[in-house]
């Protein structure tokens, strides 16, 4: 809308003191006979804006005018939530929101404050997917997050590990982890609350129905509690090590299954710069064959029969090499 970006135009001026025609017309998607007009209009309407001619002009607002502090919108105020997440930001479709948010903020700071907080934009960029890990791109994003904020009723036909079946769904909260969106919603036919990826979403309608939220539900404590009992179930077997400095510098070689479960370490390094840690593991054969790869770097202290899967595993590869090479016959 005009209003809107018009406004937006006398945000921007106060932010940045100075601009051109074309960066405005850029910045905004029109033409740069539409910002001279726009330009015009807000001079009508009491403005002070002015235009320097020359190779360093450009429109500017009159020296120490201020604007009273602009109000955020609430869709530019819930987009300040995500002010460190720009990915997230864009998933949800409040990219714009929280550009003109962030404007408003930077204008009505004062010199020294808004110039510190340029600096840090200009610096700091939060990326939430992994490097080797695939992005979600969920084709019912915009729609799930559209029924989430207004808490309507979803009916979903949702594709999981082993089946695929219909639910009624009310959206209790959005999270990414990993590049990679889940809702975390009651199922109301069940009466359970759940986590759904939402690209594993096949089919997705709203319902003109709205649901009521539990009382006192707190999505953070919610997720981090449901993360701990699934990584719970997904690693019943915890490993005790003890691990030289070497050892400790190699556990990345383990993969992202340590880091995601959650390493556990024991108090401080001994004499020797030795430490102990607690390692969550799917079977003792997984165990085995990763903790293998630290070779003398790391011995296992329990379970006894994880320390027996490797002492077996490293016999039959000691058993091969001196069958191969005559290792121990005295030649």
């Amino acid at each position: 809308m005009r209003s809107t970006r018009l406004m937006d135009i006398v945000v921007a001026l106060e932010a940045r003191g100075r601009a051109t025609a074309g960066e405005l017309a850029e910045r905004f998607g029109v033409s740069v006979r539409t910002i001279y007009r726009d330009m015009d209009a807000l001079g009508a309407a009491g403005i002070p804006v002015y235009a320097d001619r020359g190779a360093a002009g450009g429109f500017r607002l009159v020296e120490g005018y201020r604007m009273r502090p602009p109000a955020l919108t609430p869709q530019e105020a819930a987009a300040l939530w995500l002010a460190g997440l720009p990915e997230a930001a864009r998933g949800l479709g409040l990219e714009p929101e929280l550009d003109r948010a962030q404007a408003k903020l930077l204008a009505s700071m004062g010199p020294k404050p808004r110039e510190e907080a340029v600096r840090v934009r200009e610096r700091l960029y939060i990326e939430e997917a992994a490097w080797f890990g695939t992005a979600d791109e969920p084709p019912f994003l915009a729609l799930v997050t559209e029924a989430v904020w207004s808490s309507r009723l979803m009916r979903v036909r949702y594709r999981s590990w082993t089946t695929e079946a219909w639910r009624t769904l009310l959206g209790l909260g959005l999270v990414l982890k990993g590049g990679v969106w889940y809702l975390v919603a009651r199922d109301i036919d069940r009466d359970v609350i759940r986590t759904y990826r939402v690209a594993a979403m096949l089919e997705c309608e709203m319902r003109a129905e709205t649901g009521t939220r539990p009382p006192g539900f707190d999505l953070g404590a919610h997720w981090r509690r449901s993360s701990a009992e699934f990584l719970e179930r997904l690693y019943p077997l915890a490993a005790t090590l003890r691990l030289s400095p070497e050892g400790m510098r190699q556990l990345e070689h383990l993969g992202t299954a340590v880091y995601v479960s959650g390493m556990t370490i024991m108090g401080p390094p001994d004499a020797s710069g030795h430490r102990c840690i607690r390692l969550p593991f799917e079977t003792i054969g997984e165990a085995a064959r990763d903790l293998l790869r630290l070779g003398a770097e790391a011995e296992v202290l329990d379970p006894a029969e994880l320390r027996a899967e490797i002492y077996r595993l490293a016999r039959l590869i000691a058993d091969g090499y001196e069958a191969a090479d005559g290792f121990g016959d005295g030649s």
